[in-house]
């Protein structure tokens, strides 16, 4: 049996191919323990006030997206009043892949807008991974569209991500699938590139957080459980020690 994300799949597969909207992977645990108490460490203590988080989770190039710092530049300045009028702070992480110009201009704004910038890490020089804290206390989480696993990883952790286009490069259609499937399902939202966003940041913080079995459903874990137990023939253990068939 395979298990693959739906985007990595075309065309006819064979029955032991099952597949998921999302990439799966796991920020709980030890993983989010550490990474919340490192956050912790380097929050300044008046810092550590009562409000309300937005998570932004900037990626970089890759080879089917190019990164340019306009934009990302824009939808990031305009969050700022956003979220000082709501009494919200920002969250903020590049990545290894970040280009320098688009980092650059990140630290000058966080820099001018402390009270609005909670914490900022910079990936290109720094090893501290704080996706899961930030996913951990955001009510909501906006994500570059380069990046298949940080909006896989804000799905499974219950948020409904806001996802911002990028330039597209290169012939690969796999993105736009990943993409299609999680906005036709309502599992994340597209941004406008160049617009006025508001709107649906307001309407994307009211939504609910999911739990886990939510989350499973909405994603469809309970079907393709069904499917790989009668796939492998397996019984199922009930809670009471009764054994049931697929």
């Amino acid at each position: 049996m395979v298990v693959l994300p739906q985007h990595d799949v075309t065309g006819s597969v064979t029955r032991n191919v099952l597949t998921l909207p999302i990439a799966l992977g796991t920020i709980g645990g030890n993983a989010l323990e550490e990474s919340l108490d490192e956050m912790h460490r380097r929050m300044e203590p008046t810092e550590k006030t009562e409000c309300g988080f937005i998570a932004v989770l900037i990626g970089g190039d890759s080879a089917h997206r190019r990164m340019l710092p306009e934009i990302v530049l824009s939808e990031v300045s305009d969050l700022v009043p956003f979220a000082r009028e709501r009494n919200l702070r920002i969250l903020l992480t590049t990545s290894r892949r970040t280009p320098a110009e688009v980092e650059d201009a990140l630290v000058g704004l966080s820099s001018r807008e402390t009270d609005v910038f909670h914490l900022s890490v910079w990936g290109r020089s720094d090893a501290y991974n704080p996706v899961p804290a930030f996913l951990e206390l955001a009510d909501g989480v906006m994500v570059t569209e380069d990046s298949v696993s940080m909006a896989s990883e804000a799905i499974l952790t219950g948020h409904h991500p806001l996802i911002l286009p990028l330039k597209p490069i290169g012939g690969s259609h796999k993105l736009e699938r990943f993409h299609q499937y999680l906005y036709e399902r309502e599992l994340a939202f597209p941004l406008l590139s160049r617009g006025d966003n508001r709107a649906l940041w307001a309407s994307t913080l009211g939504l609910s957080r999911r739990d886990h079995q939510a989350v499973y459903n909405a994603i469809g874990l309970p079907e393709l459980l069904r499917k790989a137990r009668e796939l492998l023939d397996l019984e199922v253990v009930s809670r009471h020690g009764h054994t049931t068939g697929a």
